[in-house]
Order: structure tokens, then C-alpha cells, then sequence
């Protein structure tokens, strides 16, 4: 099962190989999911989840809030980044949804965040190679990036989220 998936995952047909070439950094690298999910995510968080993230109120020094992870403030990132203890220097790719230009636009701005301008397929495949990976706990995308990473043997420090337990409704402030 494992082998089937990382050869779907990891050598891809050669013109999406081709795109994810041309999107992935030379070297590890962070993946940032950015999903408003139609507006609903902070909703979602609050009621149910998918994924259960990592960072903790220790880790930002306040409390980590539902539009924390939906809006990927930079408290957040930041703290996400620091609680593993992920280089600075690493470049970061970014995937989205394209619903929060502005949120975009500020991680490009103040994390110099990447675009990938791809497919969805081809993000996925940004996501699970990245070296360190935030995603959404909201979104199923993100849940199934993180199971895929941890299949193909991803340490249990290399995201923010964990997939395997899920958050009680109202779990988020």
C-alpha cells in the first residue's frame, strides 16, 4: 500500500512532475495551506475540525484562536515554526485557495511566501514533499497532506498538525 503511494506522490506523470519542478525550491522548504473554506473555517474550527493542530497557548504566549489558523496570522506561523524549531532560512511555499487575497498578500510580504499558481493535485504534492508543513486543521486537504506525509514516514515535528485524534466541538475559542 505504502509503495503505491509514494510512487503516486513522489513520481508523478511527467507534466505535473514538470510543474512541481517548477514550483519547488531548491532544498527543504515550509508549505503554508491558506483555506477560508467560503468563509466558513473559523465556523467549522469551532464545531467540528478536521485535524488537530499543535501549537499551544504556551508557544504564542496568548491563546490560540480559530482566525489564528484560519487567517494563518504571523503570530501563528511564527509560533508554529518556533515550536519545532524550523530554520528561518528555509523558503516557504505557499497553497491556497485564492478566497483571502490580502491574507496573501501579507504572508508574501512579511514571510516572503512564494505562490505556487498551480493545480490542486500539484500543490498536494508541494505539501507532502515540503521539509515542514502548516496546514489548516479545518480543511481535509490539509488532514490528508499530513496523513500522506506520516505514510510515507514524515516525523510526527514536521507539521503543525496531528490527524489521528480530532477536537471536541467548541474545542476553539
Amino acid at each position: 500500500k505504502g509503495l503505491i503511494l509514494a510512487q503516486i506522490v513522489m513520481r508523478p506523470q511527467p507534466s505535473l512532475r514538470a510543474l512541481v519542478a517548477r514550483a519547488s525550491p531548491k532544498g527543504p522548504y515550509v508549505a503554508i495551506h491558506l483555506r477560508s473554506l467560503e468563509g466558513t473555517c473559523v465556523r467549522r474550527l469551532r464545531w467540528e475540525g478536521v485535524a488537530v493542530q499543535r501549537v499551544t497557548a504556551r508557544d504564542m504566549g496568548r491563546d490560540v484562536t480559530a482566525e489564528d489558523l484560519c487567517s494563518m496570522s504571523g503570530a501563528y506561523v511564527k509560533a508554529a515554526l518556533r515550536m519545532d524549531a524550523v530554520p528561518r532560512s528555509w523558503p516557504i511555499v505557499l497553497v491556497h485557495d485564492g478566497q483571502n487575497k490580502q491574507k496573501v498578500g501579507k504572508l508574501r510580504k512579511n514571510w516572503h511566501a512564494v505562490e505556487t499558481h498551480a493545480t490542486a493535485y500539484a500543490d498536494l504534492v508541494l505539501a507532502v514533499r515540503s521539509a515542514y508543513f502548516i496546514g489548516n486543521p479545518a480543511s481535509s486537504f490539509s488532514a490528508n497532506v499530513v496523513m500522506i506525509r506520516r505514510a510515507l514516514g514524515a516525523a510526527p515535528t514536521s507539521t503543525n498538525l496531528r490527524v489521528l485524534d480530532f477536537p471536541r466541538p467548541g474545542s476553539y475559542k
